[in-house]
């Protein structure tokens, strides 16, 4: 599985965690990221120091980022800029590399190249810290990469995401991916080994019952509904975490083309009546 049986020494972030005793020692440190296509009224906001890892490495990000994505930072980050002080939060338990990549996303919505493992962390730290969009955005990278990979993708994670995570969603995604990517038999002649590996009993019966059901639903001789990965990406939605209320990717979309189509005929209509004679 190449990457997919790495596994590194320092955790990613664990659950419930908060922010240890603010640090107030002085240091240069150093920007996490650029700011390409940040939101200009970000870096109104001070920034806010981390410290992450066993080496204590610093990390800067703006705090109205932080605000506006994450429920945890909200919470905690005051919303007078002027008492926020210079204190640092620190996190010793975040891999700087994971974090890094966290940075990365905040500012550019792109978290950069992820294996198997560093995907798997960086949305534990979406969840963790209540950061809805980038679990979203990793679950879409997830099935991206299953449907390129055939499916193999992050299956040896199962039992480590079920373990590491409170919300369902990127758990459901790769049960989806693995029933439609192998038969129940192939995962019934896995060693006991590797079965306690990847899978609670609860976590092996869920796949089981799963693999069945798409299974059979390929029997079908309608082949425009057969499952397929790519028809389980093209519906990636249904893992996503919207919230209450919030229309589905797809109403999103098609909400943006009647805007961009109302703009365009408002422009036609503008165009048309300077065209006109004393217009």
């Amino acid at each position: 599985m190449g990457s997919l049986g790495s596994k590194r020494k320092s955790s990613p972030v664990k659950e419930g965690s908060s922010p240890k005793r603010p640090r107030t020692d002085g240091g240069g440190g150093r920007a996490a990221t650029s700011n390409k296509d940040a939101s200009l009224n970000c870096y109104a906001s001070k920034p806010v120091r981390f410290i992450i890892g066993p080496c204590d490495e610093e990390f800067f990000i703006h705090a109205e980022l932080l605000i506006s994505q994450s429920t945890y930072f909200k919470s905690i980050l005051n919303p007078d800029p002027q008492k926020r002080g210079k204190n640092a939060l620190e996190f010793t338990d975040i891999h700087p590399n994971i974090f890094k990549k966290v940075a990365g996303w905040f500012y550019t919505k792109d978290a950069g190249n992820l294996c198997a493992r560093d995907l798997v962390d960086v949305y534990i730290f979406g969840d963790n810290f209540g950061i809805r969009n980038l679990r979203n955005d990793m679950i879409d990278r997830y099935l991206e990469s299953a449907c390129l990979e055939k499916g193999t993708m992050a299956s040896s994670l199962l039992r480590y995401v079920d373990e590491n995570t409170t919300t369902p969603q990127l758990k459901n995604a790769i049960i989806a991916v693995m029933a439609h990517s192998c038969k129940p038999q192939r995962i019934q002649q896995l060693s006991p080994e590797k079965l306690s590996e990847y899978f609670t009993m609860s976590l092996l019966a869920t796949v089981l019952v799963e693999t069945l059901k798409i299974s059979q639903a390929r029997e079908s001789d309608d082949v425009a509904t057969r499952p397929t990965l790519t028809r389980l990406y093209e519906d990636r939605c249904r893992f996503h975490d919207h919230g209450e209320g919030e229309p589905r990717c797809k109403d999103k979309i098609e909400e943006v083309k009647n805007v961009l189509i109302r703009d365009e005929e408002s422009d036609n209509e503008a165009l048309a009546s300077v065209a006109q004679p004393g217009g």
